[in-house]
């Protein structure tokens, strides 16, 4: 069990104590947090007198958080139209020629009979 106060802060060396981080370093968990909020924002980090903490992002505080710094935003047209800068689609052209490729004779009989 690790220790939270009110606000939903913890110490970074409590959470590192926690049975199921037993193998973790704290340089380890440090990365694996940056990396997790390059990707979404998740986890606020704080340090006070030497000591860090954590504390994980509501989703009211990650929308407020990500409009305020110009993270996601939706790009909608409206109407419900296509984008005008979305990319064309271009379908391959691996079978265009011909379609698929044929299958191999015994395709209709399993087992070769």
């Amino acid at each position: 069990n690790v220790k939270m106060d009110p606000e939903g802060w913890v110490e970074v060396s409590n959470l590192l104590s926690a049975d199921i981080l037993d193998d973790v370093s704290q340089e380890t968990l440090m990365a694996v947090i940056v990396d997790s909020n390059m990707q979404k924002l998740r986890y606020k980090l704080s340090e006070a007198n030497g000591v860090m903490y954590i504390k994980a992002y509501s989703k009211t505080e990650r929308k407020a958080t990500s409009s305020t710094v110009g993270g996601d935003q939706e790009r909608k047209a409206p109407g419900g139209t296509l984008r005008q800068e979305a990319q064309p689609f271009v379908p391959s052209s691996a079978f265009a020629p011909g379609g698929a490729p044929p299958m191999g004779y015994p395709w209709a009989m399993p087992c070769g009979f």
